[in-house]
Formats: structure tokens, C-alpha cells, sequence
């Protein structure tokens, strides 16, 4: 039993090192969001689990959970398998994201927010969007972003 473990530990070392990819690290996607306003907003992103997908960009019958932002916050959305593997599973190859103003997701009836679309802002970002963004994606929208599909326009 005493030489069993060593030869074990040492097989299992031999094995970890032998292989280009490390099998005991997962590897995770990650998606950024990132609040560079000086408000507090609050985000909603659209996926293949979302009841409502890109080319509708409807806000859902009920009031979603959203994640609240503060000044310079960060949000990780993270998946184990490529976003291109995620996207290409969409009705179209483009994710949505949804901005609120703190005060308006709060305090208002989420009728009223649907109806009115009382959003900051909405990206349509595609695979090629996100690449260009190194999936790191600002609020409010920066230079670099010209030319993506945000509503309301500039």
C-alpha cells in the first residue's frame, strides 16, 4: 500500500504534464459587462434560454431579474462552450442587451417600462460585434462601437 500512492501521485503528475490542455482547469467564455456611466443602471441579456430572442426585441410580459450595476461595475457572464457555439443555436446570429436607468426599473410598473420601451439603451451585438469588443461590453457605448446595431441611435 505504501509504494501504491507514490506511484500514483507520480502517474498523476506524468499525466497532467504530458498534455497540452491541463484536464483538471475548466476553461470558461466569458462575456463582460462593464458600467462606465456614473449612474447605476440596471442590464438584461438575451440568450438561447431567453423566452424572447433576436430579431424580437420585445421586452418580456414579466418584469425580468435584472442585474444591477453600479459606477464601474463589472458583470461576468460566463458559458463552458464558445460564444460562436452559443450564437450559432440563436434564430439569428446576434445576441441582445438591455440598459435601464436605476429609478425607472425600480419605481415604475413594468407595464409602463414595456410599453413606453423605457430603456437607456439596447445592443444588438453580433459574433463579430462581440470579437471586435474582446467580449467586453460598455455602457454607455464608446467610439468603437460605431457602426453596431444600438437603439436609440445617437
Amino acid at each position: 500500500m505504501k509504494k501504491i500512492i507514490p506511484i500514483l501521485i507520480i502517474g498523476l503528475f506524468l499525466i497532467s504534464g504530458s498534455c497540452e490542455k491541463n484536464p483538471f482547469v475548466e476553461k470558461f467564455y466569458t462575456i463582460t459587462i462593464i458600467n462606465q456611466s456614473s449612474q447605476m443602471i440596471y442590464f438584461l441579456g438575451y440568450d438561447k434560454f431567453s423566452e424572447i430572442q433576436y430579431p424580437d426585441t420585445t421586452l418580456p410580459i414579466q418584469k425580468p431579474n435584472a442585474t444591477i450595476l453600479g459606477h464601474g461595475a463589472k458583470f461576468f457572464i460566463d458559458k463552458r462552450e464558445p460564444w460562436s457555439e452559443e450564437i450559432d443555436e440563436l434564430p439569428a446570429d446576434t445576441i441582445s442587451f438591455f440598459f435601464f436607468d436605476k429609478a425607472v426599473f425600480e419605481d415604475s410598473l413594468w407595464t409602463e417600462i414595456k410599453n413606453d420601451y423605457l430603456i437607456l439603451k439596447r445592443y444588438d451585438l453580433s459574433l463579430q460585434d462581440l470579437e471586435n469588443l474582446d467580449f467586453n461590453i460598455p455602457y454607455p457605448p464608446v467610439e468603437t462601437m460605431e457602426g453596431m446595431q444600438i437603439y436609440p441611435p445617437e
